[in-house]
Parts: structure tokens; C-alpha cells; sequence
């Protein structure tokens, strides 16, 4: 699953199967990896619900514990889901340099405020 998603989208459906075909499965996460996923207890499908947590610099992975019972019965599993890594786009800042007119002065990537979520190297800036 790519960082950066947006709420509600689905990581996947638990499949489960039960030898008794007339019984009602209801599924729960036990482990729902710090509120960043929720479960539909008729489906088994497991969606994101908080995207903010979703980053790869934080958490490449996450483990959930997923709990089935027919009512008589449970049985639990963990499922891992791995976060990919996505290039992110840097930021800058507003920034002001006071220059004296009649000097030269080059700039430094630090001059900008950039900052970028991978911490790649800034290789160039366009002045307009």
C-alpha cells in the first residue's frame, strides 16, 4: 500500500472459511495498529481510517490482528501490511534576505526554507 492514501481505501477483505455454511461470521480487528485501520464486522473488509498516519517515514509496516468467530468459535490471525515509499514533492517556506545592492551573494538551498519529507538532496532552485 502506497503512503499517502486517502481515508476509506481499502487494504483488502479477510477470507475466511467455516465448515458450517449457515453461520454468521463477524470480524474485528484486536489490533487495528494504533487507529489507523477499521474492519467491516459483516464483510471482513479492512479500509484505512486514519491517512494521517499513513507514512512510510514513520512506519514502513503495520500489523494487525484480525479476530472471526461464528459465534461459538473464534480464531485470530495477524496480516502485515507493508507501506511503500512515495516521493513526495519538497516545501519552502517564505523567506526574506535582507541584501545590500552593491555585493554579490549566492544562494544556499537553506536561503529557501526547503524541506523535503525523503530528506533527498535539493539539486537545483529557479529564480523567476
Amino acid at each position: 500500500m502506497d503512503e499517502n492514501v486517502a481515508a476509506n481505501t481499502v487494504v483488502g477483505t479477510v477470507s475466511v472459511s467455516d465448515l458450517n455454511t449457515t453461520d454468521s461470521l463477524t470480524f474485528s480487528l484486536l489490533n487495528d495498529a494504533d487507529g489507523r485501520y477499521s474492519i467491516d464486522s459483516a464483510s471482513g473488509e479492512i479500509s484505512v481510517l486514519d491517512p494521517t498516519q499513513f507514512d512510510f517515514e514513520s512506519a514502513s509496516s503495520h500489523i494487525l490482528q484480525v479476530q472471526v468467530s461464528d459465534g461459538t468459535l473464534t480464531d485470530v490471525q495477524d496480516y502485515t501490511v507493508s507501506v511503500n515509499d512515495v516521493n513526495e514533492a519538497p516545501t519552502a517556506s517564505d523567506q526574506t534576505l535582507d541584501l545590500d545592492g552593491n555585493t554579490s551573494y549566492t544562494f544556499v538551498s537553506e536561503d529557501f526554507g526547503f524541506s523535503d519529507p525523503e530528506d533527498d538532496a535539493l539539486h537545483s532552485v529557479t529564480l523567476k
